[in-house]
């Protein structure tokens, strides 16, 4: 009654409040079932330093003796990937596009280094490996061009159990945390 103006704005205030804790997510929402919830603002290197063998090792048991979490695996590598990621070639030339994809699929049925699987198989094996493992390597192997290969490169996949995770430190051109090299 006393300052209308003051009362008009705070209750616009109050109403864009009502309207931004609609859209908020419920995890940043302060109450009684987030009272006692305890978080931490570091990022997903830091909690996972010093303990990363340990997680993956879980993770992979858990995968290999618990039926609902191997299922679980299978159908989140499934939906990410289905029957293989196909690309094709988009230069703006038919005629090249044609001449890319043609080797694409010649190249996609001799693209491991191991001779095991094809090209969807090792996005099938990439995907599996980062959700059980939460990493993988993929290497690119260079092939003399007298090996029979109409392009002369080879993808291996390896366990991310290669990398030297107590290996953290700073380099001139970039640095290295929990074993793999990032470029400035």
């Amino acid at each position: 009654f006393v300052a209308p103006q003051a009362g008009l704005r705070r209750l616009q205030f109050r109403r864009a409040l009502a309207v931004a804790e609609k859209f908020s997510y419920e995890g940043a929402m302060k109450g009684r079932r987030t009272g006692g919830w305890i978080t931490s603002d570091s990022d997903a290197n830091r909690e996972t330093q010093g303990s990363m063998v340990w997680l993956r090792n879980r993770a992979r048991d858990l995968v290999r003796n618990n039926p609902y979490a191997s299922k679980a695996l299978s159908e989140l590598v499934g939906n990410q990937i289905g029957t293989g990621i196909m690309p094709r070639a988009n230069t703006g030339d038919e005629k090249l596009n044609g001449v890319i994809d043609e080797k694409f699929a010649v190249w996609a049925q001799n693209c491991d280094a191991d001779g095991q699987l094809d090209f969807f198989g090792i996005q099938w094996q990439v995907a599996r490996a980062v959700a059980e493992s939460g990493e993988c390597i993929v290497r690119f192997r260079q092939r003399r061009p007298g090996d029979g290969l109409d392009v002369p490169v080879q993808v291996q996949v390896l366990e991310c159990d290669y990398l030297d995770h107590n290996k953290t430190l700073s380099l001139d051109t970039g640095s290295v945390i929990q074993g793999v090299q990032f470029d400035q």
